[in-house]
């Protein structure tokens, strides 16, 4: 079996299926849009279908239907030395001659992996594990320290910061036109105040496609809503953000499609409805 011509056929399956649950979405929407209730009423229904199943909706909702595309991104591997070097502050040369050719390197500050999905890990070495102040200025070392140890760190931007006792994790994404690719995460790591290191997906943006507003999202915590139901999630939870992007669960090697996504962060789960087709499931946490 030729399974790189299946793979192929796979996703121009998927991109295929993709558009045509969008275009009947599309339709719907336009069907019905002459009843459209007022934005209000939508929210405080939402509140209402929500508050039936124990989850709270505390975050603002967003009215904006922007224009957005299918993504066609990759990771680069051949980025590994100059990442590595970045990383551990030292030059791309030696990097290479640390890692000899694999995909670590490890120096008396820490070590520096690239997985097969062309990922990147650092773990800093005990004792060179940066000193995070508490309070205000927390987060502004923070910034400071990644701008001079993560390669490509400007197109990155946050997303969360959760710090307690010391402990926390500090979350940014790469950024496209505005809006965060979930699925190119950058997450610093702290433990005792101080930095233990960091995982990064650096994505290139190789094409895009398709074109075309997407769904509001009051739409979209309505497909949420149906989903809730049908999976009967009963469970005391809180809505904390409503946030537009673009991610995807359909990864090929080191080059795959990532579409919009409007991302639903709760005090439990994270979940994930496709703009363009409401399709809803579970996201990455």
């Amino acid at each position: 079996m030729d399974f790189g011509r299946v793979k192929t056929l796979l996703i121009i399956v998927f991109l295929l299926l993709n558009l045509f649950l969008g275009y009947q979405w599309q339709g719907l929407q336009q069907s019905v849009s002459i009843y459209a209730e007022p934005y209000a009423d939508q929210v405080a229904n939402l509140q209402r279908t929500f508050s039936a199943h124990n989850i709270t909706m505390k975050a603002s909702v967003p009215q904006a239907q922007p224009t957005m595309f299918l993504l066609r991104v990759q990771t680069n591997p051949g980025l590994f030395l100059t990442a590595a070097a970045t990383a551990l502050d030292i030059k791309p040369q030696q990097a290479s001659e640390y890692s000899r050719g694999s995909s670590e390197v490890i120096t008396s500050e820490g070590r520096f992996v690239m997985n097969e999905h062309g990922q990147y890990r650092l773990i800093i070495a005990t004792r060179y594990q940066p000193l995070v102040p508490r309070g205000r200025d927390g987060l502004a070392f923070v910034r400071k320290w990644l701008a001079k140890h993560v390669v490509n760190y400007g197109t990155y931007g946050m997303l969360s910061w959760k710090m307690s006792g010391g402990k926390g994790v500090a979350s940014f994404a790469e950024v496209f036109d505005g809006y965060p690719i979930f699925s190119a995460p950058l997450r610093v790591y702290m433990q005792h105040d101080r930095i233990t290191g960091y995982f990064q997906t650096d994505l290139e943006i190789t094409g895009s496609l398709d074109q075309r507003s997407v769904i509001g999202a009051a739409s979209a915590l309505l497909a949420l809503a149906v989903f809730v139901d049908k999976a009967h999630i009963n469970m005391d939870n809180t809505i904390q953000s409503v946030r537009l992007g673009y991610d995807s669960r359909m990864v090929q090697g080191h080059t795959w499609y990532v579409a919009p996504v409007w991302q639903v962060d709760s005090s439990r789960s994270v979940f994930e409805i496709n703009a363009f087709t409401a399709e809803t499931g579970v996201g990455a946490s």
